[in-house]
């Protein structure tokens, strides 16, 4: 087969990233959830601080940025030259990135103005479909059977993946952190090339920085992928050594960047600043941290959260997010609370190891099985992100306005109910996909082939017991691992249905001490 002319080569990839865009297209403006403004707020804040040539560490610098209940002004649409005054009602951390990564935040600054912001879910699609394109070519050969590149465009667009890629949210990294790893398990030659590898080391490093939950399952991922292989191979791949140390090198870069963050705004050398915040709140929604204050504050313990004793036991939402929650009721504080937080969590997992272990078992069983579409994304977006993009200006603000979301329109509703029920669907199929085609690979020794299988598998658990055991249990959460699921099935099926005459001469083969230019990963031992 020829190789396509290169402007169909770009083309085709380009109308799959807009297909990708459905749900933003439908709606009108790109999906928002609770944690849109957070994430796009800080970018907006920096560009437009940047213009003003003052831009700087100091979080009470972007205070007129800030929603109203974190002292910003009250929603109004304002131009972005003339940001609110301070109202001051909850102190600003001196941390931006206090409660989330930097690099989401960072990777949105191009997208940090009212017209730019609606080219996002292109990008974000755009960057699905081009991971998606290089994994399929290394699994089913340089020269994919049309089939094989129609099941994946099918498999993209009917699973989640389109509501993933129109949200302003970095949870369809996390789908992509999963190609990512596919590649880095069966990638071919171009592994060689000192700056391709590079440049993949830094977009690994990129995707693994931008959620905390993402370091450990980018090791355990790759851990499985590449020692399942390295099992299986004996040595036989002269790329293992190299596809160790790139998984190293983005594992260490993402680390350090979240520290390099943390250190440069928050003056503190830590992954996440407010871990212990998030940690305590998984204990409290457990019951678990009751067991330890319900004990302890009677007997005069002298922890902040002793004078709160209705947040003791309940929601782990609530106790995040309420207006009166503790962290918030003593923020000027912050660093005694997060001090009593680590305390009081290091106590119950010392004194109650069984009970907090049994929780979390329950909640890596719950989250398993629990995957949907958030509803959220299709009702009206809360008011932090209206103040946003009444900050903005036109044509963010007005096309926000005029949305299906914000204005209760239930065709994006039903739209999303539809899609949810197939992306289920497709999920659990895949899932006994990919047990098949691990047997497959495992009876024919096929090393790259069951290093994906597993690697798919691998990342469902991680991703349950990840979410499970940090976070209360949402649909969102694991449904955010189904289509990278669902997209990984159909390339191992496209692998596993090649030819036995395409794969066998080069399968049965002692690898050459370097594959050749343009082979794929698969066709090489």
């Amino acid at each position: 087969m020829r190789p396509m002319p290169g402007f169909s080569r770009w083309l085709l990839p380009g109308l799959l990233a807009l297909l990708l865009c459905l749900p933003a297209l439908v709606n009108g403006f790109p999906l928002v959830f609770d944690d849109s403004a957070h994430y796009l707020r800080k970018p907006f804040a920096f560009v437009q601080e940047l213009a003003r040539g003052r831009l700087s560490t100091d979080a009470g610098q972007y205070r007129g940025y800030m929603p109203s209940h974190f002292g910003g002004a009250e929603a109004a649409p304002r131009s972005a030259t003339a940001p609110p005054e301070a109202a001051p009602v909850v102190p600003l951390s001196g941390n931006p990135f206090f409660l989330r990564p930097a690099p989401y935040s960072l990777a949105l600054l191009p997208f940090a103005h009212p017209v730019t912001v609606l080219l996002l879910p292109f990008a974000q699609g755009l960057l699905v479909v081009l991971l998606a394109e290089a994994l399929l070519r290394a699994l089913a050969g340089p020269q994919p059977p049309a089939w094989a590149r129609l099941g994946l465009a099918a498999a993209l667009i009917a699973s989640a993946a389109p509501w993933f890629a129109s949200q302003i949210m970095p949870d369809v990294l996390t789908g992509c952190l999963a190609l990512w790893l596919g590649l880095l398990v069966v990638g071919g030659d171009w592994l060689w090339r000192p700056w391709r590898a590079a440049g993949f080391a830094l977009l690994g490093a990129f995707l693994v920085g931008s959620h905390l939950t993402h370091l450990p399952l980018a090791a355990g991922g790759a851990l499985v992928g590449l020692g399942l292989r390295w099992a299986i191979e004996r040595g036989r791949d002269p790329l293992r050594w190299r596809r160790a140390g790139l998984a190293l090198a983005a594992l260490v870069l993402a680390a350090g960047g979240l520290v390099g963050t943390n250190l440069a705004f928050g003056k503190k050398a830590t992954l996440s600043e407010s871990s212990p915040l998030f940690m305590l709140a998984r204990m409290v929604g457990d019951g678990t941290a009751a067991l330890v204050l319900e004990q302890d504050c009677p007997a005069g313990a002298g922890w902040l959260l002793c004078q709160q004793p209705e947040f003791w036991r309940g929601n782990s939402d609530d106790f995040l997010w309420k207006p009166e929650a503790p962290w918030l009721r003593h923020w000027a504080e912050r660093d005694r609370f997060l001090t009593e937080a680590r305390e009081i969590s290091g106590r119950v997992l010392r004194e109650h190891p069984g009970e907090q272990a049994a929780r979390s078992l329950a909640n890596f069983a719950r989250q398993l099985v629990t995957l949907s579409i958030d509803p959220q994304l299709a009702e009206p977006p809360p008011r932090s992100f209206g103040e946003l993009v009444g900050q903005m200006g036109a044509p963010a603000a007005r096309l926000a306005a005029e949305s299906l979301a914000t204005t209760a329109n239930p065709r994006l509703g039903t739209y999303r109910r539809l899609q949810d029920h197939v992306q289920k669907a497709l999920f659990w199929l895949a899932l006994l996909a990919l047990v098949g085609i691990a047997a497959l690979a495992w009876r024919a020794r096929r090393g790259p082939l069951l290093a994906v299988a597993a690697l798919g598998l691998a990342l469902v658990a991680g991703n349950a017991f990840l979410a499970g055991a940090l976070s209360a249990v949402h649909g969102r959460y694991q449904s955010r691992i189904t289509w990278p699921v669902t997209v990984l099935a159909v390339m191992g099926g496209a692998a596993a249905l090649r030819s036995r005459r395409v794969i066998e001469p080069v399968m049965d083969r002692p690898a050459a001490a370097r594959y050749e230019a343009g082979q794929a990963g698969l066709a090489q031992r």
